[in-house]
């Protein structure tokens, strides 16, 4: 993340509650942006930077803070029905997809409970992840429930010619599909959920290592054949044996054949961020894929990728890079003002200073908060005695 001295907010996507972002002014210069989770929110990653918050309260006519919502519209545009998703807590639409026969598919998250026409959802966690099918008029088909007792989200939905669904996204702690018991190798791991036409759960897949990953996309061939684009970090097995990234966080591609089973597996990135978005499969079984990357990034063909521009940086996946970690080949960031190198936990802002969880490297989350806070006192008088 980089800060800026003169901004007075910072973007988020995800919603105020969740993430809970405390902005108090330091100096009519300088603004200290402190996260206080008391979860993870699996929309923050890599993208917290960029979007403004709104502190506002809880609007009229909405069930919770935030509801979901669906609507779908006519081939001339106008509007032919909508519903709303909601319960006590936050919840979102994330994603949808149309069934062989018309009928929407759509997959989000929720927190507490969740009501569906006449039916509603309790969630086991924090966050849990629904599906649901609707029919053309707007009627509940049916609705499913996934998550265990942390924080789970989706990304993205896909139906075949045949009606199956698959639903990529992640999770946290463990999470049961089907027969299938998954457990988390490290802070947020990948999950794949497939599905049947009437909504019965047939298996899911999770990967993971032992930092953050993330499932972005999920699409199928016209065999029936799953392809899925993600994000990880450090070293993952899909399958067909580890991959390592290079950077903090690489890009992987991965086919699945119906049941679930292992096709192939690929990896790409380079030595800071890749950013997976979407992807799309041709007839032919060709795979387009979309994101974004920093620096270089390589796919293999000869022919690497180089940015117009490059970021000084200041944000490693959700973390805040901090003292060392900010020098590149032992040079401070181009826009670094000062002719001694940041301080240890100092920012890219001269004289601010992160502890804790909000970190990048940060594992003991409050204990390190605690500890990390005393020395950053410390270095805060350095900076405050140097004038």
């Amino acid at each position: 993340m980089l800060l800026d001295e003169h901004a007075l907010r910072v973007r988020v996507e995800c919603d105020v509650d969740r993430c809970r972002p405390a902005v108090s002014q330091i100096t009519e210069e300088r603004v200290a942006i402190l996260f206080t989770r008391p979860k993870r929110c699996r929309r923050c990653n890599d993208r917290c930077a960029h979007k403004r918050i709104e502190i506002r309260s809880k609007p009229r006519g909405l069930v919770g803070f935030t509801d979901g919502f669906l609507a779908r519209l006519g081939p001339d545009g106008k509007t032919l029905w909508t519903r709303g998703m909601g319960g006590e807590g936050d919840d979102i639409a994330d994603t949808v997809a149309i069934d062989p026969k018309g009928n929407p598919v759509v997959a989000g998250s929720f927190s507490k409970t969740l009501g569906l026409g006449e039916d509603k959802m309790e969630s086991k966690g924090s966050d849990d992840m629904f599906v649901a099918a609707i029919d053309k008029d707007g009627r509940r088909l049916w609705g499913r429930r996934f998550g265990g007792p942390d924080s789970d989200g989706v990304d993205g939905i896909a139906v075949d010619r045949a009606g199956n669904i698959a639903v990529i996204g992640s999770y946290r702690s463990e999470m049961e599909v089907a027969k299938d018991d998954l457990f988390s190798q490290g802070d947020v791991d990948i999950v794949l959920i497939m599905l049947a036409p009437d909504g019965t759960p047939l298996w899911g897949r999770g990967w993971g290592s032992m930092g953050p990953d993330e499932g972005r996309a999920v699409a199928f061939d016209k065999d029936g054949n799953l392809v899925v684009l993600v994000e990880f970090s450090r070293s993952i097995d899909f399958g067909g044996g580890p991959l390592t990234s290079a950077g903090n966080r690489d890009l992987g591609v991965i086919k699945l054949d119906p049941s679930g089973k292992h096709v192939w597996s690929r990896r790409f990135g380079g030595q800071l961020d890749e950013l997976a978005v979407s992807l799309a499969v041709d007839p032919a079984g060709s795979v387009a894929m979309t994101g974004s990357f920093d620096d270089v990034l390589d796919f293999g063909d000869g022919a690497p990728l180089h940015t117009a521009g490059r970021s000084d940086g200041a944000m490693l996946g959700n973390y805040l890079i901090t003292g060392p970690d900010l020098l590149r080949n032992g040079r401070a960031p181009e826009s670094w003002p000062l002719d001694r190198p940041p301080f240890y936990l100092e920012t890219n802002v001269p004289g601010l200073f992160a502890a804790g969880d909000v970190r990048h490297g940060s594992v003991k989350r409050c204990a390190s908060a605690v500890g990390e806070g005393a020395m950053a006192v410390t270095f805060a008088h350095r900076y405050l005695a140097d004038g």
